[in-house]
């Protein structure tokens, strides 16, 4: 019984590991003129970095634009490459 547990958990880790792997997180940060967002994944490693003027048209750019990352992430993905070149 111990033995099943342990499998169980040790699978549980991996699942959830996998989910961190996928996940890509960002950060904007705000100032009066320009705003900067960085991307990063679960390592904290910078996958990308872009500068933003303060305007409504330029942030709702950025935000389409990391859909549109991670929509290509995930597709290069479920093709077995490993990475992404920036889209910058």
């Amino acid at each position: 019984m111990e033995k099943i547990i342990e499998e169980t958990s040790i699978k549980l880790e991996f699942l959830e590991q996998k989910k961190l792997n996928n996940l890509l997180y960002v950060g904007v940060d705000v100032h009066k003129d320009q705003h900067t967002a960085l991307a990063v994944n679960c390592f904290s490693q910078i996958l990308w970095e872009k500068e933003i003027n303060n305007s409504k048209e330029e942030f709702c750019q950025l935000v389409k634009q990391i859909k549109n990352w991670q929509k290509a992430r995930d597709w290069s993905r479920s093709l077995g490459w490993k990475t992404l070149p920036d889209t910058d």
